[in-house]
């Protein structure tokens, strides 16, 4: 007998038609299956009035794109670290020597 079900699909984006659909791409349960199901005993009424259907979108496109932009992100982040902090220290040296200039400039008129 048939408890639940479970559909697993991904979402497809074709730019050049401007158009998308969603792509069936299995069940969610083990071994791909749609159902959950369970013996039935002979001689038992059973209603199908409430059996929950689920749709899910399949993340593992999203999964291996995150993990290709990690390894990006893990080469760029320490070069950006480097500039953020080198320009950090120029701008604080570069407001030191304008205070200084503008306290030597003051004192002389």
């Amino acid at each position: 007998m048939l408890q639940r079900i479970c559909l697993l699909v991904a979402f497809k984006v074709h730019p050049k038609t401007s158009s998308y659909y969603w792509e069936y791409r299995g069940g969610c349960y083990s071994g791909g299956e749609i159902g959950v199901y369970e013996k039935a005993v002979p001689g038992t009424d059973y209603k199908f009035d409430s059996i929950p259907i689920e749709v899910r979108e399949d993340e593992s496109l999203y999964v291996a794109a995150g993990n290709v932009g990690s390894h990006a992100r893990n080469f760029v982040t320490p070069i950006f670290y480097f500039f953020g902090h080198t320009f950090l220290i120029l701008a604080v040296l570069s407001i030191l020597a304008f205070v200084g200039l503008f306290a030597k400039s003051w004192r002389q008129s």
